[in-house]
């Protein structure tokens, strides 16, 4: 009991540590983005403005921290800067594949032929800004250009994900699990930490995972769009939990193969076991929906209230707490 009471104030002095700086980072972003609008003389469409902001000032609270913290210091004023102009081009692109008229071969060239490309409106500007703001930062930009690469395919592999024909299971895992990895693994090249095979094991791990609990917390919005994703076509959730272990585990694996001391391997564990904790809550919230039956309704008939997860709810919050605990994620550092 004083064990869980000491982990307990541990969890929710980080939860409370992050949802007090958010604030600040949120009008970090904010600003730049301003800066930008007026620099390019455009207006970024509303939603993609809200959504550069608040995907910012979650990342860098909950996992740039995470991972500076392997070298004993907190994200630099330059580091944030370049992931809020991560931001802006991971969220442009997204725009820009939404988009009918932006044929697959102009994505290409402004993606890697940017001394080339000629922006033909604001977004573009925009975009091009940033991306190459971006590659005169990184430092390994050899291995940078290669992770682009293998992150611009899975984008271009995921556009099945909104086709008709159905997307076999395996083949639907592979294009979820790159996507996630590669997206977060090219991130990690905006910090100016040492980067090893071993290290980029753990971001494309907690990559993957990251994009399994994005889709299990767009259930409803994924099913109006007609976008196939693994929680969406769910048939029993006690399987999919098995899948999502596997995961998990993979990722411990891969952190506990860093060259780190204990205290600073024990930090990584636990920051990275705490993103995992959101994917059980939303879990959980499935198997209360399956009922002890032996498969789920149709996930597509159901209400909006029904799969909806509000991470806002204490007893969400209580729920990331005890599923850490009860699977002793960071055991060693008590």
């Amino acid at each position: 009991m004083f064990r869980k009471a000491i982990f307990s104030k541990l969890l929710a002095q980080r939860l409370s540590h992050i949802l007090f700086l958010r604030k600040r980072e949120y009008h970090r972003a904010v600003k730049l983005l301003h800066e930008l609008e007026s620099k390019f003389k455009g207006k970024i469409d509303p939603f993609t403005f809200e959504k550069i902001a608040k995907s910012y000032s979650i990342y860098v609270l909950m996992f740039a921290d995470a991972f500076t913290q392997i070298e004993g210091r907190n994200t630099t004023e330059q580091e944030k800067m370049r992931m809020v102009h991560y931001f802006i081009c991971s969220s442009l692109f997204d725009d820009f594949c939404d988009r009918m008229d932006f044929d697959l071969e102009r994505l290409r060239d402004i993606s890697f032929h940017q001394n080339t490309f000629q922006p033909q409106n604001f977004e573009e500007a925009l975009f091009l800004y940033s991306h190459q703001f971006l590659l005169s930062e990184i430092r390994d930009q050899e291995r940078y250009i290669q992770i682009s690469h293998l992150l611009f395919q899975s984008q271009i592999d995921s556009f099945a994900q909104a086709e008709l024909e159905a997307i076999p299971e395996e083949k639907l895992k592979k294009i979820t699990e790159d996507k996630g990895g590669y997206s977060v693994l090219i991130s990690g090249y905006y910090l100016d930490i040492s980067m090893t095979t071993k290290l980029e094991n753990v971001y494309f791990a907690i990559g993957s995972i990251i994009q399994i609990i994005n889709d299990l917390f767009d259930i409803f919005k994924d099913l109006q769009e007609k976008s196939q994703t693994i929680p969406n076509k769910l048939k029993d959730v006690n399987q999919f939990e098995n899948y999502f272990n596997s995961l998990v585990n993979q990722l411990i694996k891969n952190i506990f193969a860093l060259q780190l001391s204990p205290k600073r391997r024990e930090k990584l564990h636990f920051a990275l076991m705490n993103i995992c904790a959101f994917g059980y809550v939303a879990i959980d919230n499935l198997k209360n929906i399956q009922n002890n039956q032996t498969s789920l309704p149709d996930l597509s008939i159901l209400a909006r209230k029904a799969l909806i997860v509000d991470m806002e709810k204490w007893s969400n919050i209580w729920f990331c707490i005890k599923v850490c605990y009860e699977k002793q994620w960071i055991k060693n550092i008590l």
